[in-house]
């Protein structure tokens, strides 16, 4: 049999990854596989049933799984998504999270074996199959580890400012309605983030962050994770799309740029296990993996917006992981809001974003341009991040939407998908206050002016109260807030605050019951509105 090509290492390259690592659905190695595409050699991924899983205990299938009969054949379990070979760890997870993943995901574990002991790739994930059947468990998905790269590629070049990205988002004028917020957490799977960098070391929480490849540590050396942690969030001689964040460093490649898919599905998983808003990946590599699908998918259901570059081979088919459902495809523009050469597209592709020549942070206190589908991503996590700065509790589904339902038009929907993200619209939709003209009116004066429907009522009538709010050109003033009071005969008081809509009106009914007091009523309409004086009118109606 020949070796498959359904490689379970994913390369994450500075702005190219080697073409040909495409799949469009599942598949053990058949049809679908392809002869020579990059994998870990000696390690493949194996995914088994909730229902054996539920039947049996989680910690029955594991020791099932570590049993002497795989040994045998030539396999180990070297490592577990939930770490279910270490008690202490599992204890240390959510259980609402392990019960979740599992549902969603089966167990997962990384498995080894010698190469030379087989023929090829096909008979190891046979023999695997085989042997774990035997022990009663049901394989849900077998699979290489992909390996996987970045997604950019270094210029020497150096640039005094970022004002034509931010300017092409509509970054400032987000900024005024909401410049972000410590609150929000976006983790960045990436080769990790220089957390002592001059314009990054505030927003980097090295202690919510976690590595999964080499020592240990979340330093990045390579480069790339802290470029792309600087557009979005960074402060000082450089601004990300959020001026304010915190930053979760999950390391999921190496040094080198690359790292295996195995790595990064357990950093997605670590990211969403502890609530990261957003989850940004700009890597990319490999075909089609069910765990990784489904691991996306966790995330997203645990609340992480999701989000990964298209892919720099140019061509008509994005990368995984952005080609999965639960996952937001971004792809690059250059200044003049053209597709960049190198970005991929195609089916799956969702927004755009300035990615051609982007000045943001490296390590050791420098900043440079980058150039990749890698620098396009960030951009949008960090317009998702205002969205969330806005309404901590906005869906994921809605935060999708909104982007693309507010993006603008940039071109046919193969290359350039719903448009380029347009930050101003997305936070305004989802919620934020445009700040008003803080001098609308040279004077600043409005009117105020109140009426109830009748002058007199009878016990059991609903009084309607409506106060008007204008300038002084008699222009309606919308979003002014109303506070209304009404003094009864006795000198006690009801209140209710009101804004007025569109038309300036504001609006408020009272009830009236046989107890009513009769005798005058007195109503004051107290209105203030940023940028103008406070205003007030009143008026008065009798009660029989």
């Amino acid at each position: 049999m020949k070796k498959c090509g359904y490689s379970f290492i994913m390369f994450m390259l500075i702005l190219s990854v080697p073409a040909g690592m495409y799949a469009n659905e599942p598949d053990w190695g058949g049809a679908n596989s392809s002869e020579g595409s990059d994998h870990i050699d000696g390690e493949l991924v194996i995914s088994i049933e909730r229902e054996d899983s539920q039947q049996m205990g989680i910690q029955d299938t594991n020791d099932q799984m570590h049993a002497s009969d795989l040994e045998d054949q030539g396999f180990e379990v070297t490592d577990s998504l939930l770490d279910v070979h270490d008690q202490d760890a599992m204890q240390a997870l959510d259980s609402g999270f392990v019960e979740q993943t599992i549902e969603n995901m089966g167990m997962v574990y990384l498995t080894t074996y010698s190469a030379d002991d087989f023929e090829s790739v096909e008979d190891a994930k046979n023999e695997l199959e085989e042997t774990v059947s035997d022990l009663g468990l049901t394989v849900r998905d077998i699979t290489e580890n992909y390996e996987m790269q970045t997604l950019e590629e270094p210029s020497t070049s150096q640039h005094p400012n970022q004002e034509w990205h931010y300017e092409m988002i509509n970054a400032l004028d987000a900024w005024d309605v909401n410049p972000g917020s410590s609150d929000v957490t976006q983790a960045v799977l990436d080769t990790g983030i220089d957390h002592n960098h001059e314009s990054l070391s505030d927003y980097v929480d090295t202690d919510l962050g976690e590595s999964f490849v080499g020592d240990g540590t979340t330093m990045d050396e390579q480069g790339h994770g802290t470029h792309v942690a600087g557009t979005i969030a960074s402060y000082g001689e450089v601004s990300g799309v959020m001026q304010e964040a915190t930053l979760i460093p999950v390391k999921v490649l190496g040094d080198d740029g690359t790292g295996s898919m195995f790595n990064i599905i357990e950093g997605v998983l670590y990211a969403a296990e502890n609530d990261a808003d957003v989850i940004n990946m700009s890597l990319g590599g490999g075909g089609y993996n069910q765990s990784f699908d489904e691991a996306a998918q966790t995330a997203t259901d645990e609340g992480s917006v999701v989000i990964a570059a298209s892919g720099n081979e140019g061509i008509g088919s994005i990368d995984y992981p952005a080609a999965y459902e639960s996952v937001i495809a971004v792809g690059s523009v250059d200044e003049d809001e053209t597709r960049s050469a190198f970005s991929s597209y195609g089916d799956g592709l969702e927004l755009m974003a300035p990615g051609s020549n982007i000045y943001s942070t490296v390590p050791g206190n420098g900043y440079q341009e980058f150039s990749g589908t890698s620098m396009a991503a960030p951009h949008v996590a960090g317009v998702a991040g205002l969205m969330r700065a806005v309404d901590a509790d906005l869906p994921v589904s809605d935060v999708r939407a909104i982007m693309n339902d507010t993006a603008r038009d940039a071109g046919n929907v193969d290359e350039y998908g719903n448009g380029i993200v347009d930050a101003l619209a997305a936070v305004e939709a989802a919620g934020g206050d445009t700040p008003p003209d803080p001098d609308p009116d040279p004077d600043g004066e409005k009117e105020t002016s109140v009426a109830t429907n009748y002058d007199v009522y009878f016990r059991g009538e609903n009084v309607d109260i409506n106060a008007n709010v204008t300038d002084n050109d008699g222009n309606t003033l919308p979003e002014a807030d109303v506070d209304f009071t009404v003094t009864r005969p006795d000198g006690t008081t009801m209140t209710q605050t009101e804004s007025t809509n569109d038309d300036g009106e504001a609006s408020w009914t009272v009830g009236t019951d046989m107890f009513t007091p009769t005798g005058i009523y007195q109503v004051e309409a107290n209105t203030t509105l940023s940028g103008y004086e406070d205003s007030s009118g009143s008026t008065e109606f009798e009660v029989y």
